[in-house]
């Protein structure tokens, strides 16, 4: 009779997995000098946003990140209400897409593009929308430097 040996490894493997959100504020933290807060602004009803910091000039920046959503339209919308309800309050709205996010190129993608310049031709110096586009190891690949340049608008440290 034959004996087998099983013999068996445990491997110890460790995967770090970094969300899209964190990466993203890194990557603006990095390029354009500011820190977020700890905490995500909530909207009550209407949501909440993937990243806030405070500019020098007490604009908001907000950020809203894309990496799955098909419906991106939405982000932007949600803004709005709250403008709305905080007369006092002026947002800069950071929508980062990755190159390959779902939305970035759709029809739904589109309507947000469409929604943000109607909301600052309503809303006038309270909201401004820059969208950017990053690889999904978060290089830079567009609207950078149309971002920088309002980030220093605002603030002048960048």
């Amino acid at each position: 009779m034959e004996s087998f040996i099983r013999t068996s490894f445990m491997l110890d493997i460790i995967i770090v997995v970094r969300d899209p959100e964190s990466l993203v504020c890194e990557v603006l933290t990095e390029h354009l000098k500011i820190q977020f807060t700890e905490d995500r602004s909530h909207f009550e009803k209407w949501g909440r946003t993937d990243g806030e910091a405070t500019l020098g000039d007490q604009t908001l920046l907000l950020l809203e990140v894309e990496s799955m959503q098909k419906h991106p339209s939405t982000n932007v919308l949600k803004v709005w209400p709250f403008l709305e309800e905080n007369e006092n309050k002026s947002v800069l709205l950071v929508h980062a897409f990755f190159e390959d996010s779902p939305g970035r190129t759709s029809s739904r993608g589109e309507l947000a593009n469409w929604l943000a310049l109607r909301m600052q031709d309503i809303l006038g110096s309270r909201f401004i929308y820059r969208r950017i586009i990053l690889s999904r190891d978060g290089k830079p690949l567009e609207g950078f430097s149309e971002l920088q340049a309002e980030v220093l608008r605002h603030c002048g440290n960048t």
